[in-house]
């Protein structure tokens, strides 16, 4: 949890339903939320992309791009997408809230060219997902509140304006 973080929300659901990915697959290294507010809060100039399975959120690709390039996609992944129905999200809201496992930490440390969560995550997904290790997403419904990673002065006043005015 960053400290840009904006919320009104109970994690509560959310931690339980990580602790229940875990019961059923051990190698769950951690869940990271996503938010579904449309606040201006993610970069002008860069965005990124996640695919997830549909039955069950675990992340399979995940690239941050240019929003002026194009995405890359492996044969691989477009050859698993004919066997189970993949959504493929576009720029959803980071939120900067990752549940993570005790397992994180030790990977972090015996990784060392992981600098970043981007870096971390990259990782996971293609060189360890041999070790079989993997990362869920999750989002937020506006149901249980919502929650925005501010990046810039400029999501900084949106977020504000709408909090001023009830979310």
């Amino acid at each position: 949890l960053n400290g840009c973080v904006v919320a009104n929300l109970s994690l509560n659901s959310i931690l339980n339903k990580h602790r229940e990915g875990r019961k059923r697959n051990k190698l769950c290294l951690m869940t990271t939320l996503f938010s579904k507010y449309q606040a201006a809060t993610n970069s002008v100039d860069e965005c990124f992309m996640t695919i997830l399975p549909v039955e069950d959120e675990k992340i399979i690709n995940f690239q941050r791009i240019s929003k002026r390039s194009r995405c890359k996609l492996s044969s691989d992944l477009l050859s698993m997408s004919t066997s189970c129905l993949m959504d493929l999200i576009y720029n959803p809201c980071e939120t900067h809230i990752n549940i993570c496992s005790p397992a994180v930490s030790q990977l972090f440390t015996d990784n060392f060219d992981y600098q970043t969560l981007d870096d971390f995550i990259r990782g996971i997904l293609t060189d360890d997902e041999v070790l079989g290790n993997s990362i869920h997403s999750a989002f937020i419904l506006e149901s249980q509140g919502n929650c925005v990673a501010i990046n810039n002065c400029s999501s900084y006043l949106k977020v504000i304006r709408d909090f001023i005015n009830r979310w």
